[in-house]
């Protein structure tokens, strides 16, 4: 399986190589360039931010819209999901609790 690799931006906004990678399905690489641009928006991301938003949100008119917000959505939308991890550790814990009550009064 190959790894993701970080896309160049060559010239153009660092926004747009965080929803192409978004869209490539490389998560890691889409929500590390999204904070990026969070922590320091270039002119290039302001003037991308409308068009991403577009593609991220649809035909809805906002107004202004501003990088940090956009990058924000990307950051939302790529963070994992914690709940079936949750679940799987209280799956775990109640089956080793059986196990130690099973120990206990059979052992």
């Amino acid at each position: 399986m190959a790894k993701g690799s970080k896309e160049k931006t060559d010239g153009r906004s660092a926004l747009e190589a965080a929803f192409r990678a978004y869209e490539a399905g490389d998560m890691v690489v889409a929500r590390s360039t999204a904070r990026r641009v969070i922590a320091s928006p270039l002119p290039d991301d302001q003037a991308a931010a409308k068009r991403v938003a577009k593609l991220l949100q649809g035909d809805d008119e906002r107004g202004e819209v501003q990088a940090e917000l956009v990058a924000q959505e990307i950051v939302k939308r790529t963070s994992p999901m914690l709940r079936p991890y949750l679940w799987a550790l209280g799956g775990a814990t109640a089956y080793l609790s059986l196990l130690v009550m099973a120990a206990v009064r059979y052992g």
